[in-house]
């Protein structure tokens, strides 16, 4: 995908944006394009998708059932948590993974991270995930942890490794794996990749936004063919990123995958 590769070096370069992208199709053909997909980035709500691996494996052990029940209290229902604006109650394990992801509920989040334990999920990433740059080191939102230098970072190789062990049937059990891959298709935010696509396109995926900063990254369906499309854009002059250009690029590498696999 040597054509693929340039296009989107043009582009990225074009926009005079720090870029960061991934194309990498799953089930061991080899085929890629990348751009500086190295790249270390704050994570924002990209995290989320290692805490949801994280806690269905605790499932797979048995130390948690996806019915369990949690209590979410007062003191972690952050501001406009729309899934918990009713107060305090009690939720199944399942609801708060797929409002962490769907919805990218910081309250379900950090109700997760303090249920599991950063230690934890930054073991179950180093040592099943087996990625090399992502790390956990603060719950969302938490403004006084940055202000000491603690942030989460990511990579799209260590995304695209996540992704492909969900999709091989590398980590938890077939049942789990289903179900982290319906809530990934449920994701409601679709103003990144699939922004100017305007047919129905299946992608499991998870998007990210923080200052000058947006991130999507997820397995998109193709034809006969599933790719991991991650595209991020970092250190932005424009408050909220820019989604336009991770459109434009989501296009781009639609329209160019589309066009190969037909022949």
């Amino acid at each position: 995908m040597e054509k693929l590769e340039k296009m989107i070096t043009e582009m990225a370069e074009a926009s005079g944006e720090n870029v960061s992208v991934l194309i990498k199709e799953l089930g061991g053909s080899g085929r890629q394009a990348a751009y500086d997909s190295g790249a270390k980035m704050p994570s924002a709500s990209t995290i989320k998708v290692p805490i949801m691996l994280a806690a269905l494996e605790k499932v797979r052990t048995g130390d948690l059932r996806l019915d369990e029940k949690i209590y979410v209290g007062e003191e972690l229902i952050l501001e406009g948590a729309e899934a918990f604006e009713n107060g305090p109650g009690e939720f199944s394990l399942h609801e708060l993974v797929a409002w962490m992801i769907i919805t990218s509920d910081n309250t379900a989040t950090n109700t997760l991270i303090n249920l599991l334990g950063m230690e934890y999920i930054n073991g179950y990433m180093r040592e099943t995930l087996q990625v090399k740059t992502t790390v956990l080191q603060r719950c969302m939102l938490d403004k006084d942890a940055v202000a000491r230098g603690l942030d989460n970072y990511i990579t799209h190789d260590d995304l695209s490794v996540m992704f492909e062990k969900l999709y091989g049937g590398e980590i938890l059990t077939e049942d789990l794996r289903r179900t982290a891959l319906d809530i990934l298709y449920s994701q409601r935010h679709q103003d990144q990749v699939l922004r100017y696509i305007w047919e129905p396109v299946r992608y499991a995926h998870k998007t990210g936004s923080l200052t000058g900063l947006n991130h999507d990254a997820g397995v998109i369906h193709i034809n006969v063919g599933k790719f991991y499309i991650g595209v991020s854009v970092y250190d932005s002059p424009n408050k909220r990123g820019n989604r336009q250009l991770s459109g434009n690029i989501g296009r781009l590498v639609y329209d160019y995958l589309h066009q190969i696999d037909k022949g």
